[in-house]
């Protein structure tokens, strides 16, 4: 399970980071390792990151990790979608990888990213996007 810590009631609202939690035990206990730095980057009110497991990548297979980020936290309302990858259980994680292509000076809003596995094996992520909408610019 990925999620961020969140809070309410407090402007400005702290930083957040993502978490990954892990159990062994059939949810009996579970072990939490932190797969982000706590940053302004990312909107803990908005969006939890979306996380899906393959049997492809190595002998624990790889954990697929899309959520959504700002990289410029100072301009409110915009974000990106964000994929990472882990092939070692969540241990150790890719760098972030922007999904969204358009040029971030458009200052567009991509949000809520999600992810799923075709049956053909394909990963598929999905996210409003704002590119294209005449009344966010």
């Amino acid at each position: 399970m990925s999620w961020t810590p969140s809070t309410s009631s407090i402007s400005p609202a702290p930083l957040s980071a993502i978490y990954l939690s892990r159990s062994t035990d059939k949810a009996k206990t579970f072990t939490v390792s932190q797969v982000s730095p706590y940053s302004a980057q990312f909107d803990q009110s908005f969006s939890t990151p979306r996380l899906l497991w393959g049997p492809e990548g190595g002998p624990e297979g790889t954990l697929h990790l899309v959520y959504q980020a700002n990289p410029r936290s100072a301009i409110v309302g915009t974000a990106g979608a964000f994929y990472r990858h882990s092939t070692d259980g969540g241990k150790t994680w890719s760098e972030p990888e922007a999904l969204n292509d358009d040029d971030p000076k458009n200052l567009r809003g991509h949000y809520m990213p999600n992810i799923s596995r075709a049956q053909n094996g394909r990963l598929d992520v999905v996210w409003w996007d704002t590119r294209d909408d005449p009344a966010c610019g």
